[in-house]
């Protein structure tokens, strides 16, 4: 199994609908004549749009935004960087970047991760820079293990907002934007410039040391409960049949000692094989 997930979508071709296609309010937004994504209704309301991406694992997000006002509680976007679920307004696992939405002259962008309708605040960005017509391109990086950090671009340099380890959020289906708006900024918000990279969560079982994330985008297993479940069965039955490994295979059938980082295939006398990969 592969999960390289990435995409780009810079609305050069006039429309949402394909490469990718998006989904969601598609009523409410448009391509417009400078090739960008913008929200285009007429009343006080909640819209998102979003487009599939299994991103996660060793994952960068790159993406510029536009308000053409001062951000307050009531006018603001989140763009989601991972979520479970199409309808962004509702409960959902995922990761989102905020930009305002605070009350004052404090306005700036921020990392939170959300679990079913709770928010958490795991990066604060510095206070201020979005307070008055946002105009800016942001980037999120995440790698193997959990490490994310936000950065923030408002003059062609992007800059840190901060770090933070957070492990609550490991799989992803979509991407997305969400925006909050009264009836005056219903039409003044944009999107552009996507670019996303990194692989979905996969694990492969060892028999020694357990389950482990591959951080390449290949495994056997997309889950860590799905993972034990094999591992552990695989090991009794191992255990039970005292069955003796005949050779060791590469993907080519040719015979090869164990090494890191290879996917070699481990024959036994009982007809069994088993695929391992060790990550160093």
């Amino acid at each position: 199994m592969i999960g390289f997930a990435q995409f780009t979508d810079n609305f050069s071709d006039g429309d949402f609908t394909n490469t990718p296609s998006w989904m969601g309010d598609v009523g409410r937004f448009e391509v417009d004549t400078n090739f960008s994504l913008h929200l285009n209704d007429t009343v006080a309301s909640t819209s998102s749009l979003v487009t599939q991406s299994q991103a996660i694992i060793n994952g960068e997000w790159i993406f510029s935004v536009k308000m053409d006002f001062s951000p307050s509680t009531n006018n603001f976007s989140k763009v989601y960087l991972t979520s479970d679920m199409v309808d962004l307004s509702g409960a959902l696992y995922g990761m989102y970047v905020k930009i305002g939405g605070q009350s004052g002259n404090i306005d700036d962008i921020s990392l939170y991760t959300q679990t079913g309708t709770n928010s958490n605040e795991i990066i604060d960005g510095v206070a201020g820079f979005l307070s008055n017509n946002p105009d800016i391109s942001v980037k999120v990086t995440r790698d193997a293990i959990g490490n994310w950090e936000l950065f923030l671009d408002t003059n062609g340099v992007f800059f840190t907002q901060g770090t933070a380890f957070d492990n609550s959020i490991l799989s992803s289906d979509y991407f997305g934007v969400y925006c909050k708006y009264t009836i005056t900024r219903s039409d003044k918000f944009w999107f552009d410039d996507f670019n996303v990279t990194g692989f979905a969560e996969f694990w492969d079982c060892d028999l020694v040391t357990g389950c482990y994330e591959t951080g390449t985008g290949q495994g056997s297993y997309i889950s860590l409960a799905t993972c034990q479940t094999a591992c552990n069965a695989t090991a009794i039955e191992e255990h039970n049949s005292k069955k003796q490994l005949l050779k060791i295979t590469d993907v080519l059938g040719r015979k090869s000692k164990p090494k890191p980082n290879v996917p070699l295939f481990y024959r036994y006398s009982d007809g069994t094989v088993e695929k391992r990969i060790v990550i160093e």
